[in-house]
């Protein structure tokens, strides 16, 4: 069995930065609060953490539609899903 050599600096990773999620006018004021007040937590229990909210806020959403939802870019479904 071929082992296949790991190269860490040949990976590149797509996750934003909390410094990109702060400057960027799109993200909601309510993340960046959050985010602010995270970044003085223990990153592994914060990412724990945000895992935890997005399963549950993830499922008041598919209660709330009455079927999975999906997030997408158009904000009238999304109105939709929410009832509005």
């Amino acid at each position: 069995m071929t082992e296949i050599e790991y190269d860490p600096e040949a990976v590149q990773d797509t996750r934003p930065t909390i410094a990109e999620l702060l400057n960027d006018p799109g993200v909601r004021t309510a993340v960046k609060i959050v985010l602010r007040d995270w970044t003085k937590r223990d990153p592994v229990d914060a990412a724990f953490d945000a895992g935890l909210l997005a399963a549950a806020m993830e499922r008041m959403a598919d209660e709330r539609c009455g079927r999975p939802f999906l997030p997408c870019p158009r904000q009238a479904e999304n109105a939709r899903c929410r009832g509005e």
